[in-house]
C-alpha cells in the first residue's frame, strides 16, 4: 500500500478532533504522512497557548507523528483575513502537495469554519490533490449531507473519547459530553448502514484517481 500525503485543516483547535479523530487515527494507523494546519488558537475560547498545547496533547493519542502548524490568525475574525490565510497556506503546501485534504463543511454556522472551507477550496483549486473531504463540526447545519462514513468498533472509538478528554479548557461545552459525542457518531453509522459501531460522516468534494 501506498504511503499517501494527508493534510487537515481546521479554524480551531478541537475541531480537527471533534470531526475526523477516528480517520486520522486510521491514517496514522496506515503509516501515512500526515500534516495538519490550525488557524487560530482558539483564544475566544479559552487561553490561546492552553488551547494550543491540548491539542498537541490530543495530536499525541492520535497520530504521535503528526506534525503541527498554528498560523495564529485571530479567532472570529478569519474573514478579514482570507487573502494572507490563502497565501500562508499556500507557502506551507507548494513544496509537499498533499495526496488527501480534510476541511470543514460550509454547510456550518460558524463563520470561521466558512471560511476556512473556502479557503481551502481556493488554494486547492488548480492543484492536483485526488481527494478533498469535508468533516462536520458541533456547529454543522443540518443540511450537511454526508456520502462518505468512516466506520468503527466501540472499542476503537475510545481513542477519539480520549483525545478530546485533552482539551481541557473545553469540557463545560455540551458537545463534548461523552453521550453527546456518542450518540452523534451512533446516529452517522445507522446513516452508513452500520448497525453494530459508530461512525465518523464526511462530505467528498472531489474524489480523483489518477
Amino acid at each position: 500500500m501506498n504511503k499517501k500525503k494527508v493534510l487537515f485543516i481546521g479554524a480551531h483547535p478541537d475541531d480537527i478532533d471533534l470531526g475526523c479523530a477516528i480517520i486520522l487515527h486510521d491514517h496514522y494507523l496506515k503509516n501515512d504522512e500526515i500534516q495538519s494546519i490550525i488557524l487560530t488558537n482558539g483564544e475566544k475560547g479559552g487561553v490561546s497557548t492552553n488551547r494550543a498545547q491540548e491539542q498537541n496533547n490530543s495530536f499525541k493519542i492520535l497520530a504521535p507523528n503528526l506534525k503541527c502548524i498554528f498560523l495564529d490568525f485571530p479567532d472570529t475574525q478569519l474573514f478579514s483575513h482570507m487573502h494572507e490565510i490563502i497565501s500562508r497556506v499556500r507557502e506551507i503546501i507548494i513544496d509537499d502537495i498533499p495526496d488527501v485534504v480534510y476541511i470543514p463543511s460550509d454547510h456550518d454556522f460558524h463563520q470561521d469554519h466558512v471560511v476556512t472551507h473556502e479557503c481551502a477550496l481556493a488554494v486547492f483549486n488548480n492543484v492536483s490533490v485526488s481527494k478533498i473531504i469535508c468533516y462536520e463540526t458541533p456547529s454543522t447545519m443540518p443540511k450537511f449531507s454526508p456520502n462518505f462514513f468512516k466506520l468503527c468498533d466501540l472499542e476503537k472509538f475510545k481513542i477519539k473519547i480520549d483525545a478530546l478528554k485533552c482539551h481541557e479548557s473545553q469540557r463545560n461545552k455540551s458537545y463534548f459530553a461523552e453521550e453527546t459525542v456518542y450518540s452523534i457518531a451512533k446516529m452517522r453509522a445507522v446513516q452508513g448502514r452500520y448497525h453494530s459501531g459508530v461512525a465518523e460522516a464526511f462530505e467528498i468534494v472531489r474524489l480523483t484517481e489518477f
